[in-house]
């Protein structure tokens, strides 16, 4: 009876709450481990940077490591990749030069991807969202002919949210289309904020993310494949 009474309360325990799993091989079995399991589709460290970010909604510099860790975690040293951190100088009110940084990913020293950080707390200002819309397409227009792949990407994050951005090297056509109006004497619309829906923080945003790094990858492996 004692036997008995120990396996229904063993059947009875709820099964572990881990929902992206890694698994360690051992010779006869598998086995999960807690300390690889997370609920997140980024890795622990990582997502509890960027929540600690979003508590300084005023800086963007709150941002810069745990975006840093992100792509040197999925852009490996090693395998043809380098995170390159560029100084870019803003032109501010006081007319004084201040820095901020963007991000090249460089696969065998060309650009292919370009990550662009912006404070939180600006996204709601649309000159914001059109200072960064206009910072990433000059910064795509001078190197975008020498991607080694077919298409340049881009992100532009306004803390934890995400825009995404690429330019075709061949037909230099833009994903999104630059916001203009169809008169030209009006002056040029400004990025609706939809195009920054997507926060990294939530699983299945953080999910498609990945996808866009997967797909910058296996661009990447197809040209040594040619």
């Amino acid at each position: 009876m004692a036997f008995a009474s120990r396996v229904r309360h063993e059947e009875a325990q709820p099964p572990p709450r881990c929902v992206r799993i890694k698994y360690i091989l051992d010779i006869t079995s598998f086995e999960c481990s807690d300390n690889l399991a997370t609920m997140h589709p980024f890795y622990h460290d990582v997502h509890q940077a960027f929540l600690a970010a979003t508590k300084r909604s005023s800086e963007d510099v709150a941002f810069f490591g745990p975006l840093n860790a992100l792509l040197s975690q999925h852009f490996p040293v090693g395998s043809g990749f380098i995170v390159v951190p560029r100084p870019v100088p803003i032109h501010c009110e006081d007319e004084q030069f201040v820095f901020t940084l963007e991000f090249d990913v460089q696969y065998h020293g060309k650009t292919v991807l370009v990550v662009l950080v912006k404070p939180a707390g600006t996204l709601q200002y649309s000159t914001c969202r059109r200072d960064a819309d206009k910072q990433i397409r000059a910064r795509f227009g001078n190197i975008y002919q020498e991607c080694p792949v077919a298409d340049l990407h881009g992100l532009v994050f306004f803390g934890s949210k995400v825009a995404y951005y690429k330019i075709n090297r061949d037909s230099g056509v833009w994903q999104p289309p630059r916001p203009m109006r169809a008169d030209p004497n009006k002056i040029d619309l400004h990025p609706p904020e939809s195009w920054w829906a997507d926060d990294i923080l939530q699983d299945f945003e953080a999910e498609r993310l990945l996808e866009r790094f997967g797909l910058i990858l296996r661009s990447c492996r197809e040209t040594d494949e040619a």
